[in-house]
């Protein structure tokens, strides 16, 4: 070997051998914090900040806000933000967790079921698809919901980011104006206060995001249950259709009820306006004596006791009107061949 190749081989070495802390530490990437860690960072900033406020004197200048443009939010104003905001976030992360967890358990159930169908025994009856449609219309409205929640989310993010910047600007400003004025005891104060309203403007930021991440979770929670419903009421359309002797079967059983109902209605307002015309009458008599004072509260008690029946009775009657609604939407979404079980 001659000393030309050798000195290349030992810078060869070299170079492999300041790379190989570089590779090493490729290999192995920190661990990013896991959502206790989080909870636990959270939890230490908020016993320094109630420590903060437990040190504040109570009722000092620097702990009042000011109307001046230039001044920022007061010492304990601020404090008590930046506690409100850690107490919320701390929740949040805890919620995110058990988001996380339910959702991963969602998407196991739309597994299971797409490979082994419902753990319920055939013929499936009408109320397990009822049930499976409630849950559906209810799931619906937390999707709407979460989604409304995080464009609510976003646009709370950017108003705390400019309030973030606004207390950065002012900050500077206060530090230009104190370079000048070194000895500018309220400048001095002015400055600490903005440091602390710093502190909890960025608490607020991170709540805002938090919400927007919160939010999101929750929509994609709302959207896999809204697939595995809609998977499993699939697998239970497919399994049976509504015959038109069903639905007229029920839809005779209901008019009946409604006819029935009516009928009573009918009779518990002629009865109650009997009640009513007989207080009236005893009201407009006005003689004070004992025994009329006793019917009177007798009848009013009647006109009470008529009004609550005729309030049931209605009731009865949009409840049946509301099955017969549900009973013609059955037949219309799964109608047709054969008659299920109930």
């Amino acid at each position: 070997m001659t000393v030309r190749a050798f000195f290349r081989l030992i810078i060869l070495l070299s170079l492999l051998w300041l790379a190989l802390p570089g590779l090493a530490q490729t290999a192995s990437p920190t661990p990013s914090p896991t959502a206790s860690d989080k909870v636990t960072e959270l939890r230490d900033k908020l016993q320094e900040v109630q420590r903060r406020l437990e040190e504040a004197p109570e009722g000092a200048p620097f702990s009042v806000r000011s109307v001046d443009p230039e001044a920022p939010p007061g010492y304990v104003d601020s404090l008590q933000r930046y506690d409100v905001n850690l107490r919320r976030l701390i929740t949040l992360e805890q919620g995110k967790a058990r988001i996380k967890t339910e959702s991963e358990q969602v998407s196991e159930a739309i597994k299971e079921v797409s490979s082994r169908g419902l753990d319920v025994q055939k013929p499936y009856s009408v109320a397990l698809l009822d049930g499976l449609q409630s849950e559906l219309d209810v799931t619906g409205e937390k999707l709407r919901s979460a989604r409304l929640a995080t464009n609510a989310a976003k646009t709370s993010e950017d108003l705390e980011s400019q309030r973030l910047s606004k207390l950065q600007a002012l900050r500077r400003r206060l530090l230009d104006r104190l370079n000048d004025s070194p000895g500018d005891v309220e400048l001095k104060r002015r400055v600490e206060n903005a440091m602390v309203a710093i502190e909890a403007a960025q608490s607020g930021v991170d709540l805002a995001q938090a919400e927007l991440e919160t939010s999101k979770l929750e929509q994609e929670l709302a959207e896999k249950r809204q697939e595995l419903l809609q998977l499993k009421i699939q697998l239970v359309q497919d399994s049976f259709r509504f015959s038109e002797s069903t639905l007229q079967t029920q839809l005779d059983s209901l008019e009946a009820d409604r006819d029935q109902a009516t009928e009573r209605l009918k009779s518990f307002k002629k009865s109650e306006e009997v009640s009513s015309q007989r207080l009236n009458t005893l009201l407009e008599d006005g003689i004070p004596d004992s025994e009329q004072v006793s019917e009177i509260a007798a009848r009013q008690e009647w006109v009470t006791t008529h009004q609550r029946k005729r309030r049931l009775l209605e009731e009865k009657l949009e409840y049946i009107l509301s099955r017969r609604d549900l009973w013609e939407w059955r037949y219309l979404t799964h109608g047709v061949e054969f008659d299920i079980p109930e």
